[in-house]
């Protein structure tokens, strides 16, 4: 498991215990892509990731898109953009621009 950073803006809860307030598996959001390590072998799970309580709550409301689509949507620029690109990733299939063009799934 990779250590508690927030995966957005990179504060680290070992140095910043104010951004992680909260118990600190409360900070670790679950995305829809989201696999276990097979086995309890040691490692990172895919779609796992700790956020700070800046962005916690919009980890969370983004929990039900995969892990690369809902960190686009975070680290847009302003809210309002975050919340326009889901609403058009919805209607357009998973395409991030709502151009209808194909995309590589990366």
């Amino acid at each position: 498991m990779i250590p508690p950073i927030c995966a957005v803006c990179f504060r680290d809860a070992r140095s910043d215990r104010a951004a992680f307030p909260r118990p600190l598996l409360e900070h670790l959001v679950y995305f829809s892509d989201y696999e276990p390590v097979p086995g309890g072998m040691p490692g990172q799970p895919q779609g796992a990731l700790w956020f700070c309580v800046d962005h916690l709550e919009a980890a969370k409301a983004s929990s039900d898109l995969p892990t690369h689509r809902a960190l686009l949507l975070m680290s847009s620029p302003s809210r309002r953009t975050a919340v326009r690109g889901r609403r058009s990733m919805r209607q357009d299939k998973g395409r991030v621009d709502g151009s209808g063009e194909e995309r590589p799934a990366w």
